[in-house]
């Protein structure tokens, strides 16, 4: 469940850091690259969800009984 919310909050916190701060980042440096952090760590977030959520699946094939 943790995976599952980790997801949807890294989803959305690159969403959030893409578009509306699209227009500011154009005109301040330092909003542009708090954007480009924002998305770096964003893409860590659902990456690890993604391969949690992955080995959960994996683990539920091996052992269908549990």
């Amino acid at each position: 469940m943790k995976a599952l919310i980790a997801l949807l909050a890294g989803a959305t916190l690159a969403l959030l850091a893409q578009f509306p701060l699209e227009p500011v980042a154009d005109r301040n440096d330092l909003v542009h690259w708090a954007q480009h952090g924002l998305l770096f760590w964003s893409g860590i977030v659902v990456g690890i969800s993604i391969t949690l959520l992955y080995r959960r699946g994996q683990r539920k094939a091996a052992w269908p009984e549990r």
